[in-house]
C-alpha cells in the first residue's frame, strides 16, 4: 500500500458520485494534473451508492492510497494540519470554495454528504472582522440553516425559489431585520393556519404593544408595470367569516391600564393612511350594517351622535318609532358635535408609561 497527501479539486465527479478529484501534494504540485479518486464508506447499501459518507470539501488536504494489488487511488481520511509547512510536505487543512490558491485560513467545515445531493454541514469562520458559525441541512436548493453565532442566533427554513421560509430569531438577535425574539412565515402564494379539532389563537400578552392585520395588495390593472396579472375584485381585501356562529369585537376598558381616550371600536372607510377623510374615494366609500335580524345600536349615558354633511335618509316598510323625553328636530343654536378620533400612538405611550417601552 502506498499513501499520499493530496488537495481536493472537485468534490465529486459528475459523472460518478462515488469519486472526487484530488491533486497528490508534491515538486509537482502547481502543475500536477487531477486524478480520480474513489470515494470509501464502511457500509454501502447499493453497488454504486454509500452509506454515511463524510465528503471532504474543495480545498480540503486528505489522504489517499493505492493498493498492492490496484493502482486507484481511494480516499482514506482528511488532514487537520497543525502548523504550516512547505507546499511539498502539505500545509494547513482549511477547506475554501475559492481558488486552491487562495485558501481560506479561517474556515473551517465538517460536511456529511450522500449521492442524492442531501450535505449536513458545520461551518466555522472567524478572523478579526467577522464571525460566522451555523449547521446547516440541505437537498439541493431546500435547506435548513440553524445560525449558532453569538448575537446572531437564528432557525431558518427554505424552499427552492426561496420565497417560501420560515425563520426564527433568537431574543438576542439585534441584527435581524424582523426583531430579536421573532418568527417570520413567508410564502410565495399562500400562507395557511388551520386546525381540525382545537382553536386557533392569536394572542399579544400585557406587555405587548399590537395585533395589526394589513393588506397592501392593490387593485392592480392588467399591465407589466403590476406583473401583467388579471386584476381580482379581492385584492386588497380583508375578510372575517363565521359560517355558523357570531363574530365578537369587543374591547374592554375601565382598568388602570386601559386607555381612558380611545377605548373602543372604531369602523372607518374612506381615509388616508394618516386618518383623515380621503375626497378622492369618500364618493365610493361605504360603511354597512346588513342583517338578515335586527341591527341594534346602543349606547350609554354619552349618546349617541349620527353627523353627516349629507341628506340622512330613513326608510322603512313599517312605522319608525322614536321614544325620548323630548325630541328636537330643529334646535334654535345646532351643537357643535365633537368626533372622537382614535390616537395610533395612544397604546404605544401608555404602555411605556408603565414602564414597558418598545
Amino acid at each position: 500500500m502506498n499513501l499520499f497527501t493530496a488537495v481536493v479539486e472537485t468534490e465529486a465527479d459528475p459523472t460518478d458520485p462515488t469519486c472526487i478529484v484530488c491533486r497528490l501534494i508534491g515538486s509537482e504540485f502547481d502543475q500536477g494534473q487531477g486524478v480520480p479518486v474513489v470515494f470509501t464508506t464502511p457500509y454501502a447499501r447499493t453497488l454504486g451508492g454509500g452509506g454515511m459518507t463524510a465528503y471532504p470539501q474543495r480545498g480540503d488536504i486528505v489522504l489517499v492510497a493505492t493498493a498492492d494489488n490496484d493502482n486507484s487511488f481511494f480516499y482514506m481520511s482528511t488532514i487537520v494540519g497543525v502548523r504550516r509547512r512547505d507546499l511539498r510536505e502539505g500545509y494547513y487543512n482549511y477547506p475554501s470554495d475559492k481558488e486552491l490558491n487562495e485558501l481560506d485560513p479561517f474556515k473551517a467545515t465538517i460536511s456529511l454528504k450522500d449521492n442524492k445531493q442531501g450535505i449536513l454541514s458545520f461551518t466555522d469562520k472567524a478572523n478579526d472582522k467577522m464571525m460566522r458559525s451555523f449547521v446547516k441541512l440541505s437537498s439541493g436548493m431546500t435547506n435548513l440553516t440553524m445560525n449558532r453565532q453569538p448575537g446572531m442566533e437564528a432557525f431558518h427554513v427554505r424552499m427552492v425559489n426561496g420565497e417560501t421560509s420560515l425563520k426564527m430569531c433568537g431574543p438576542g438577535n439585534l441584527k435581524d431585520l424582523e426583531g430579536p425574539g421573532s418568527v417570520k412565515l413567508q410564502a410565495e402564494y399562500n400562507n395557511t393556519l388551520n386546525t381540525q379539532r382545537g382553536t386557533v389563537k392569536i394572542k399579544a400578552q400585557s406587555l405587548a404593544r399590537e395585533i395589526k392585520i394589513t393588506n397592501y395588495a392593490t387593485f392592480a390593472p392588467f399591465s407589466p408595470l403590476f406583473g401583467a396579472k388579471v386584476p381580482d375584485i379581492k385584492n386588497g381585501d380583508i375578510d372575517i367569516e363565521s359560517w355558523h356562529n357570531t363574530i365578537n369585537l369587543t374591547t374592554y376598558g375601565g382598568s388602570p391600564l386601559s386607555n381612558p381616550v380611545t377605548t373602543g371600536i372604531f369602523l372607518r372607510a374612506g381615509i388616508t393612511t394618516v386618518g383623515t377623510p380621503n375626497p378622492l374615494a369618500a364618493p365610493t366609500a361605504c360603511i354597512q350594517l346588513n342583517s338578515a335580524g335586527i341591527v341594534q345600536i346602543i349606547a350609554g349615558v354619552r349618546g349617541l351622535d349620527i353627523n353627516s354633511v349629507g341628506p340622512i335618509a330613513m326608510k322603512s316598510t313599517t312605522a319608525i318609532t322614536m321614544h325620548a323625553p323630548a325630541i328636537a328636530l330643529n334646535p334654535p343654536t345646532p351643537p357643535v358635535i365633537q368626533p372622537v378620533i382614535p390616537n395610533v400612538n395612544a397604546q404605544a405611550v401608555a404602555v411605556q408609561g408603565a414602564g414597558g417601552g418598545n
